[in-house]
């Protein structure tokens, strides 16, 4: 499948889901399978995007949640440390964000694919998600984006390709 292949299945999607794991994101689209962890039942993604690289949520033309938020203090604004992602404001503004979706659910309507990679996830009511990769084409070793199904044992794109190994 083509990279616009992929990020078609995104389109008619709800946003169910805004993560992370050190520094990198974590969207969820769309209502997956329900799984055990850690003695608890958790929803899935029916996919989900893994951002390493610049990205950020954009509503009514102001910047709500953004991957340079994981390293400035919500209270202070001071440059935090990475290990302290719950005082961040990725964290603050992120939980705001959720409340948000929790009160009124945004669905996918459209996608606009750009060239190296990078591309914008169309919501409704003025959302929207900015991906936009910036590595350099001599150096492919880093992984960029990933767009998976989570809990199926079925292949990942990764940008750029090749970057995992593939």
């Amino acid at each position: 499948m083509t990279t616009c292949a992929w990020l078609d299945n995104l389109v008619g999607k709800p946003l169910s889901g805004v993560n992370y794991a050190a520094d990198m994101a974590m969207i969820g689209f769309g209502r997956g399978p329900l799984v055990e962890r850690r003695g608890k039942t958790i929803q899935l993604s029916e996919w989900d995007l893994h951002l390493q690289c610049p990205w950020r949520f954009v509503r009514d033309g102001s910047v709500i949640l953004a991957s340079t938020d994981f390293h400035y203090d919500a209270a202070t604004g001071e440059p935090c440390d990475r290990d302290e992602v719950r005082k961040s404001v990725f964290y603050a503004n992120r939980n705001s964000l959720l409340d948000r979706l929790e009160q009124t659910p945004v669905t996918v309507v459209s996608l606009a694919k750009k060239s190296a990679g990078a591309f914008d996830v169309i919501f409704e009511r003025e959302l929207e998600l900015n991906v936009l990769p910036t590595c350099s084409q001599n150096f492919h070793a880093l992984e960029e984006w990933r767009l998976f199904q989570p809990g199926k044992d079925a292949n990942h794109f990764v940008y750029p390709v090749g970057s995992d190994g593939e």
